[in-house]
């Protein structure tokens, strides 16, 4: 029952924020189902679509949203075949990247590197950067963050890609970026010595996610483990 419901919930989801981005309406398609924690590739596909519309949010508000599992940076893109193509037209998002539509023959990050490289002042490189964070790929995604941002302790970042670098200069040992932010680290810090009180692993995902889950930390130690 709960399985069917959520799928049906999912579905009008589905229906009600592609209506919403045929009309233009972006900031309205993020409000659907934003409480729920239902959702599918389709779906999140249409979400970035609508954030990569609106100027920087992708690297704000992606990890805000539940991410379906075992999908990751591949979520992202939506093939011409999709179902939901009656819905949404895959080419909408094709024309947003400026390269013509995903085939699937090449990874999802490889394919959008090339974007990013073509586009780079557009939402290519966002989507790019957030490709490499959904696969986890944080060494890369340090290395190519400089591409399309000024890194420094006085510049303003996105916000999940300022936890992504604090993450990733905490869990590596020799890290070739070096970024510092107090309040961000202090959170991060907290994050940590939660999970660290509480043993059992299902417990501790599910604590963390009432407070941090829409952080890239949560996603990167939880998500699909």
């Amino acid at each position: 029952m709960g399985a069917m419901g959520n799928s049906k919930d999912v579905y009008r989801y589905e229906v009600q924020t592609a209506r919403l981005l045929r009309a233009g309406h972006y900031h309205e398609a993020l409000e659907v189902g934003k409480t729920s924690l239902a959702t599918t590739q389709y779906l999140t596909a249409m979400r970035a679509y609508a954030m990569g519309k609106i100027a920087k949010s992708l690297g704000d508000q992606l990890f805000h949203f539940p991410l379906p599992e075992n999908s990751g940076s591949r979520s992202l893109l939506l093939l011409p075949s999709d179902s939901l193509s009656l819905l949404f037209s895959s080419d909408s998002l094709y024309r947003l990247l400026g390269v013509p539509p995903y085939d699937g023959k090449q990874s999802p990050t490889d394919y959008l590197a090339v974007a990013a490289k073509r586009h780079s002042d557009g939402a290519a490189g966002d989507y790019y950067l957030c490709a490499l964070l959904l696969d986890k790929q944080l060494e890369r995604f340090a290395t190519e963050l400089q591409q399309f941002y000024v890194i420094s302790d006085t510049a303003a970042l996105p916000a999940h890609y300022a936890e992504a670098l604090i993450l990733y200069n905490r869990i590596h040992p020799n890290p070739s970026v070096i970024y510092e932010n107090a309040n961000i680290t202090a959170n991060y810090l907290d994050f940590k010595e939660k999970g660290r009180s509480i043993s059992r692993r299902e417990q501790r995902s599910n604590l963390l996610r009432r407070e941090y889950g829409d952080t890239y930390w949560w996603y990167y130690f939880y998500h699909g483990q």
